[in-house]
């Protein structure tokens, strides 16, 4: 389905992780239209009632896997709002229980320093990032 492929490229970063979600979930949607169409083989023409039962409840399954994937969105929305500070801890400039030095904290505090620290917590974190925002 397309827009499970969107779905999953809006909400995979950085790109490494994103072509994996995507190879994955093309390889379970192939395996799924080769599972639906080895299963009529189980059934009785011409009304094929099994199968047809079969791909209705995965079909199903599908919706069901659908809404939980957005409520665990929401819930990681929240969560990496709440724990914003414990995530980005390690991508600090000066740590607050270290004792500052002025001739050492002067370059760290150039505004390069701080824009390429920032650009290596998204590059680390990817969606994980607290200012990512999930596609729901």
């Amino acid at each position: 389905m397309p827009s499970l492929a969107a779905w999953t490229a809006d909400n995979s970063e950085p790109h490494v992780r994103k072509a994996a979600a995507l190879a994955c979930g093309g390889m379970v949607a192939n395996i799924g239209g080769l599972f639906s169409i080895w299963i009529f083989t189980l059934g009785q023409p011409p009304r094929y009632a099994l199968p047809t039962t079969i791909n209705i409840f995965l079909a199903a399954l599908i919706v069901v896997c659908c809404i939980v994937n957005v409520m665990w969105l929401r819930y990681a929305e929240r969560n990496k709002v709440t724990k914003r500070d414990e995530i980005l801890h390690k991508f600090t400039l000066v740590d607050s229980d270290e004792i500052c030095d002025p001739e050492k904290d002067k370059m760290s505090k150039d505004p390069s320093d701080q824009v390429l620290i920032s650009a290596q917590a998204w590059d680390h974190l990817g969606d994980k990032h607290p200012d990512y925002k999930y596609t729901y």
